[in-house]
């Protein structure tokens, strides 16, 4: 199983910190980041795909949006 944070941003990188933190036991085989809008293809040392691109059977996904403009 993986563990897809959607949004690369500041809340979804402190989120990943906890993420391996819980991970130290291999509890998810890949972290990585979903993000439509960045270009960036890794943020903080994890992979960023695109939600099209996903293995969506294999991936728990958590959403990681801190702007509230965003969640609208």
């Amino acid at each position: 199983m993986n563990v897809g944070f959607f949004c690369a941003g500041g809340l979804g990188r402190e989120v990943l910190v906890v993420a391996q933190e819980l991970n130290r036991s291999r509890r998810w085989e890949e972290i990585f980041f979903i993000d439509d809008v960045t270009s960036d293809i890794i943020v903080a040392g994890i992979p960023v795909f695109h939600f099209a691109l996903l293995d969506h059977v294999k991936t728990v996904i958590f959403f990681a949006l801190g702007e509230h403009v965003a969640r609208l």
